[in-house]
């Protein structure tokens, strides 16, 4: 028989959930997914479509997204310190600062919380009780969880 042998990669790559949260990017992978959608017809099979196409194009493009995400981050959190250091270099008295500290510390705060919610997005509010810190337990239940969701097969219907 004289059928391609498909290889894989590297294994298993991760995509980070919570930019699919920005509607810009889900405009963005939308827009992508039509336009890919048309070469399909330029491969005998949905597999071969799916690895030498799509695969490349959708992992190229989360990777662009999510470094610009870090980027933006990154930024926001060095105007948020220079603010901080404005005000205290300042000759205005302290008590007058004490708002501006305020508000910059909560943002930076903020900043820094929704980045690290992040992580336990495999913890649903049920394994928890009310303001419990996440222990062995939740880590386990949660890596059983990834390896549940973990995709083995891409199927095209269509």
């Amino acid at each position: 028989m004289d059928t391609p042998i498909l290889r894989m990669g590297r294994g298993r790559w991760k995509i980070n959930i919570a930019m699919f949260r920005d509607e810009r990017i889900l405009d963005g992978m939308r827009h992508k997914w039509a336009l890919r959608k048309h070469h399909k017809r330029y491969y005998p099979r949905a597999t071969l479509w799916w690895v030498r196409y799509v695969k490349k194009q959708l992992r190229s493009f989360v990777r662009y997204e999510e470094a610009e995400r870090r980027s933006h981050l990154r930024q926001m959190e060095n105007y948020f310190y220079a603010c901080i250091c404005d005000i205290l270099r300042s000759y205005t008295p302290q008590e007058d600062n004490w708002p501006a500290l305020k508000r910059y510390k909560a943002k930076m705060v903020k900043l820094h919380t929704d980045r690290l919610n992040t992580v336990l997005l495999d913890n649903e509010e049920g394994d928890r009780i009310y303001g419990e810190e996440p222990t062995l337990f939740h880590e386990l239940k949660m890596q059983k969880r990834r390896t549940a969701r973990t995709i083995q097969k891409v199927q095209v219907i269509g």
